[in-house]
């Protein structure tokens, strides 16, 4: 028999949808279109309704492309190659034409993505000729005007969010306003006049603001702050959109139609798994897009490559049990309320469930091993999206749950091998007084030591801006110093010395960098342009001003290698490795010191993600494969006449 353990009972609290108030209408989001064994992302429906354009991939590497459906149900038909990254599909109201984001521009096959034109046959919806490239610089969002004439799009550089106009038959672009310090940003669209253009940013502080400038020229100006990601509603932008979400980085659970003041009109709750967007065709609602499928964990042995199944289900891997007998997984329930962790045993025994309450974030991040699992809840009033969170480890055999950190910064930290914990402790970051330090912590009693101390303003290289390696008392890391990327090395309080350096420039990226389990060795990684540039080991020298050898090993594929484990004696690697960016990853087996070409343990990474087992014996990924994919529709248009 299975258990079950409560950590926090669920209530009505757990409830995401705001409950009606006086004169606020609660409206129904409508399913339009559906497809068998497909993936449908990012779906927009045509301005006559009869047409939904959205992104697929097939689970290979040949890229995602368009492909488009009569939204009567009929089957689906591609209107793009394979080979390149098709994405964020929009239609021009005049219903003969789409805008969408690609990589078929790059001819070096980088992951920079540029605005493209494709004609579209109103009767019948196949595409008229060839895609046209609009942008002559890469872009992250773009938005075509009601007249069709004008696509206006995002440039970011340091930080620094630019907002520029160009025709849409392409040609000179012009600057219309620019945001500095954004993390994120999104919602770009035209009001129906097309007399200015909209978008939100998020930055540091906890707060998204939502902007408008004018298509002609003139001064940015600010329309409003929220918690939340917040738009226009295209068709009158007297009315805002206020999407609802229960952590940073994840899909809208629902959505509220404002005034400008806050006066809530009308709400909408988005059924499971559905990612919600502005491409409703009618510029008056929300479309969005589902996909449910068949879910597994699966475990591959590294000596032979077998993989067999584990669990079927939407669980996620998150860490072994020391003596690799079971492994703890994760999964939302089926309303979302609450979140289970679980043990699961490999040979089929009794299973132990953990519930914990949501919302929480970065469940499991801190630990590859267990018994303990960790988590992260999050005072949105006090720290916003970007600040610190609560920091929590709870053990799966008994439910017991420890606070371990009040306020733990933001950081991408990993231990020695590639591990997420450093032996048996944990690493997180904190802010004490004017300085910001790294600690180890013991899961179990909530112990910390201070491994070492930064000033309040420290950055490296990565994704987080505090990416570190840890063995014991030593860390490594990145930062950029001119037009290098230096290694540098830090031994408890001692000063950090610089140990080696590699190039660094616009449109490079640190994907690797990971401590041996001696400690001595770490692996270096880089993508240019969106590609891999290979794996480099750096041995790092006793005496300080010793030059560092380096061996340089080329990863023959594009992708590579944002994951690294080495193996316990530091002969190689497993690694996460691709020829495309989308569809499945394969895991691979890198030799260091024998030479010879990586060894592909499994193609079947939908996920990109492993966790490896404490004796490198074996890792568990998650298998996910397409099942009905579906496009909703809610449309606002019917509450206006009484506001």
């Amino acid at each position: 028999m299975d258990s079950m353990i409560r950590v926090c009972a669920a209530s009505t609290a757990l409830v995401l949808s705001v409950l009606p108030a006086s004169g606020q209408q609660t409206v129904t989001m409508k399913q339009v279109f559906s497809v068998d064994s497909q993936m449908v992302l990012q779906s927009s429906l045509s301005p006559d309704g009869r047409w939904v354009v959205y992104v697929s991939d097939d689970g290979t590497d040949h890229g995602r492309r368009l492909w488009m459906a009569p939204a009567s149900g009929s089957a689906p038909w591609p209107v793009t190659t394979e080979g390149h990254t098709d994405q964020m599909p929009s239609w021009f109201p005049g219903g003969d034409r789409i805008l969408f984001l690609s990589t078929r521009s790059d001819r070096r096959g980088s992951r920079k993505q540029f605005a493209m034109v494709l004609d579209i046959e109103r009767s019948t919806g196949k595409p008229r000729g060839a895609p046209r490239q609009v942008t002559l610089e890469p872009t992250e969002g773009a938005a075509g005007s009601p007249d069709g004439r004008w696509v206006g799009y995002t440039a970011r550089d340091d930080g620094r969010l630019r907002v520029k106009l160009v025709p849409a038959g392409g040609g000179t672009a012009r600057l219309l306003g620019e945001v500095p310090g954004v993390l994120q940003f999104g919602g770009l669209t035209f009001d129906a006049t097309g007399r200015n253009l909209y978008f939100f940013t998020t930055g540091p502080q906890p707060v998204t603001k939502l902007w408008k400038v004018p298509a002609a020229g003139g001064s940015l100006s600010l329309v409003a702050e929220s918690e939340d990601p917040v738009a226009i509603l295209p068709g009158d932008p007297r009315y805002l959109i206020r999407f609802e979400r229960s952590a940073p980085y994840v899909p809208a659970t629902s959505a509220r139609l404002t005034t400008l003041d806050g006066k809530v009109i009308a709400q909408v709750r988005f059924p499971r798994y559905v990612v919600p967007n502005l491409n409703s065709g009618s510029a008056w609602g929300i479309t969005g897009s589902q996909v449910r499928g068949a879910g597994e964990v699966r475990v591959v042995n590294i000596a032979d490559g077998t993989t067999r199944t584990v669990v079927k289900g939407e669980n996620w891997p998150e860490a072994w049990m020391p003596d690799g007998s079971a492994l703890i997984t994760d999964r939302a329930d089926n309303d979302g309320g609450t979140f289970l962790v679980e043990l699961v045993p490999l040979a089929g025994h009794e299973r132990k469930t953990v519930i914990l309450q949501s919302p929480l974030e970065a469940g499991g991040w801190a630990t590859s091993v267990g018994p303990f699992y960790s988590y992260r809840t999050r005072d949105r009033k006090a720290s916003g999206w970007t600040g610190p969170t609560k920091f929590y480890s709870v053990d799966i055999r008994n439910g017991q749950s420890r606070l371990l950190s009040s306020a733990a910064e933001g950081a991408a930290l990993g231990g020695r091998g590639g591990f997420e914990n450093d032996a048996d402790r944990w690493l997180y970051m904190e802010m004490a007084g004017d300085k910001l330090e790294l600690r180890s912590v013991d899961p179990a009693t909530g112990d910390f030591r201070v491994v070492r101390s930064f000033p309040k303003s420290f950055r490296t290289l990565g994704s987080s801006g505090r990416n570190l390696g840890v063995r014991e008392n030593r860390a490594t890391w990145l930062e950029q110093q001119g037009d290098s990327a230096v290694l540098m090395v830090g031994d408890g309080q001692a000063p950090a010395r610089a140990v080696t350096s590699f190039p660094w420039g616009p449109g490079y990226e640190l994907i690797t960098s990971s401590p041996s389990w001696s400690g001595n060795e770490i692996a270096v990684g880089f993508m240019v342009d969106g590609i891999s540039t290979g794996i480099t080991i750096v041995s790092i020298p006793t005496n300080a001003g010793s030059p560092a050898r380096r061996r340089h090993i080329p990863i023959e594929m594009k992708f590579c290698c944002d994951h690294l484990v080495w193996l316990r004696d530091d002969s190689g690697a497993l690694a996460i490795a691709a020829r495309n960016n989308n569809g499945s990853a394969s895991l691979i087996e890198i030799p260091f010191r024998t030479g010879g070409a990586p060894r592909v343990l499994t193609q079947d990474l939908t996920e990109w993600e492993f966790v490896a087992s404490p004796d490198l014996k074996q890792a568990a990924f998650s298998y996910y494969k397409a099942g009905v994919g579906s496009v909703w529709q809610v449309d606002f248009r019917s509450l206006m006449v009484s506001h």
